[in-house]
C-alpha cells in the first residue's frame, strides 16, 4: 500500500517548516501589539499630564481676572476710554504712587540715621577695652591695658580700680598710667594700694585726647578684676 502525501519526508519538513514560521510570525505581532500597547500608555499619561496642566493654566487665569476685576472696576469709573486703555492710564498712576512712595521710605531711612547719629552726638563718650598684653616680670607679672574712648573728646578725670579675686596669696605691687601712653596728669593721691595688697585705685587726667592705658603689677599668678568710670564695663583678667 504506497504512503500517504503527509507521511512523506518533504511534506512534513515542509508542515514543521510551515509551523515555525507561523510561530515566528505570531512572536513578532505579539511584540508589536505590545510596543503598540506601551506606546499608547505613553501617550495617555502625556495626554493626562497636558489636560492636567490645561486645568491649572485657566485655575490661574481665572484667579488673575478675580484679582483684576476691582481695579477694572476702578480704571472704568475713574478714566475714558476702553478697557484696555483705562487699565493702562491706572497702570500709569499706580507707578507714579509707587515712585512717590520709595522716595518717601528713602526720606525716613535718611532721617533716622540723622536721629541716631545725632542721638549718638548727644551720649557720652564711654571707655572700652581695646587691649591687653601681660609680660613676666622679675618681681611678677605687668598687664598693660589700653582703652578705647567713642569719641575723639576730653574725657576728663580717669578712675580706674583693681581688686584680685579669689583666695590668692598674691599682691599688687604697683599701678600707674603706662610709661608709653598718652602724656597724663596726676596728683600725690593718684594711686591708693591696700594695705593687704589685695586692692588699688588709680584716678589721672590725659593731656589732650588718646588712649587711656595702666600697667598693673602684681607678685604672681592671679584673677584680677577692673572697674572704671567713664561708662566702661568691668571684666576680669587672668593673669599668668
Amino acid at each position: 500500500m504506497g504512503q500517504k502525501f503527509y507521511q512523506k519526508a518533504s511534506v512534513q519538513v515542509a508542515i514543521v517548516a510551515g509551523v515555525f514560521a507561523l510561530i515566528i510570525a505570531a512572536g513578532k505581532i505579539w511584540f508589536s501589539l505590545s510596543d503598540v500597547k506601551k506606546e499608547n500608555l505613553e501617550l495617555s499619561q502625556a495626554n493626562q499630564g497636558l489636560r492636567d496642566e490645561l486645568v491649572t493654566a485657566k485655575s490661574e487665569v481665572q484667579r488673575l481676572e478675580t484679582l483684576l476685576t476691582p481695579f477694572r472696576t476702578i480704571a472704568l469709573e475713574r478714566y475714558t476710554g476702553s478697557e484696555r486703555e483705562a487699565l493702562r492710564q491706572l497702570a500709569d498712576q499706580i507707578g507714579i504712587l509707587q515712585d512717590a512712595d520709595k522716595q518717601k521710605s528713602e526720606k525716613i531711612t535718611q532721617l533716622e540715621a540723622e536721629l541716631n547719629k545725632t542721638k549718638s552726638l548727644a551720649e557720652p563718650c564711654k571707655l572700652a577695652l581695646h587691649s591687653r598684653a601681660i609680660k613676666k616680670e622679675e618681681n611678677g607679672y605687668r598687664v598693660t591695658l589700653v582703652f578705647k574712648p567713642t569719641k575723639n573728646e576730653r574725657l576728663g578725670l580717669l578712675g580706674f580700680a583693681a581688686t584680685l579675686l579669689g583666695n590668692s596669696s598674691e599682691r599688687i605691687l604697683d599701678f600707674w598710667p603706662a610709661s608709653k601712653g598718652s602724656p597724663f596728669i596726676s596728683g600725690k593721691d593718684s594711686k591708693k594700694i591696700g594695705d593687704d595688697g589685695k586692692s588699688a585705685t588709680l584716678t589721672y587726667s590725659l593731656v589732650g585726647f588718646g588712649y587711656p592705658s595702666v600697667d598693673l603689677v602684681v607678685s604672681g599668678p592671679t584673677a584680677v578684676q577692673i572697674e572704671g568710670n567713664n561708662g566702661l564695663e568691668t571684666f576680669k583678667v587672668e593673669i599668668k
